[in-house]
Parts: structure tokens; sequence; C-alpha cells
């Protein structure tokens, strides 16, 4: 009898998980129907609205220095000691600017 109850219960747990799964790659399909469809409106209504702030792009030199801060946090996380020393060296070659009032 607890041989019959085990095996009904395993099949329980597995129609559960495929129910599961099922459900997960409907929701899956779905996200990506939708993404589908809002993305060109999405394009279109950043094209078209002149008041996006997110249109205006960095410049060059802000970009510039971005990847630069994220590469200095990448050598400083560095675990190695002549990788922090090497950025070290080229952080104080780096030329500086100076404003002369």
């Amino acid at each position: 009898m607890g041989d019959i109850c085990n095996i009904q219960y395993k099949k329980v747990v597995y129609k559960n998980e495929v129910l599961r799964e099922r459900q997960k790659n409907k929701e899956k399909k779905m996200a990506s129907w939708v993404r589908t469809i809002t993305s060109p409106f999405r394009k279109a209504r950043t094209f078209f609205n002149p008041n996006n702030p997110h249109r205006d792009k960095k410049s060059q030199q802000e970009e510039q220095e971005d990847r630069i801060m994220a590469l200095q946090g990448e050598v400083m996380a560095c675990g190695y000691e002549d990788v922090q020393v090497m950025w070290s060296i080229l952080d104080k070659s780096k030329p500086r600017n100076c404003i002369i009032n």
C-alpha cells in the first residue's frame, strides 16, 4: 500500500513540475510577444519626442571617463598586486587638467 501511495505522489509531483514548466514557457512567449509589439512604438516615441532626456548622448570625453572609472574599479578589485601597481604607475603618468585663474 505504501509503494502505491509513493508512486502516486511522485506522479503528482512530476505533473506539477510539468505544469509549472509549461506556465513558465507561456510567460516567456508572452513577454517576447509583448517586446516585439512594443519595441517599434518605443523607438518611434523616442525619435519623435524632442524633449526626450535620453536622446542627448554623452560627450566622448564623458564616455571615456566612464570607461576609465569602470576599468579602475575592475583593477582595484583584482587580487593581483602587480596589476594594481601597474595601474598606479599609469595613473600617475597621466596628464592632469589644471585650471589656473
